[in-house]
């Protein structure tokens, strides 16, 4: 899952935030509650203007958190 999560900060780093999603989601499904992993999904989500979706991952970043 580490390299899921560096590919995806590639992603971002170059814009193109729907392969960037892609790739926090592969590791999402490895380790569900991965804080890297959730915050990357959530940072490609909102550059995508997907705020719902990314209102959702906000949720689940409060719960691993405890915020």
């Amino acid at each position: 899952y580490p390299l899921e999560i560096r590919l995806g900060g590639y992603h971002m780093a170059t814009g193109e935030f729907l392969k960037a999603a892609e790739a926090f989601q592969a590791a999402l499904v490895r380790r569900p509650n991965d804080l890297k992993a959730l915050q990357g999904y959530q940072g490609a989500l909102l550059k995508m203007e997907r705020r719902l979706d990314a209102a959702t991952i906000q949720k689940q970043i409060d719960s691993v958190t405890g915020g």
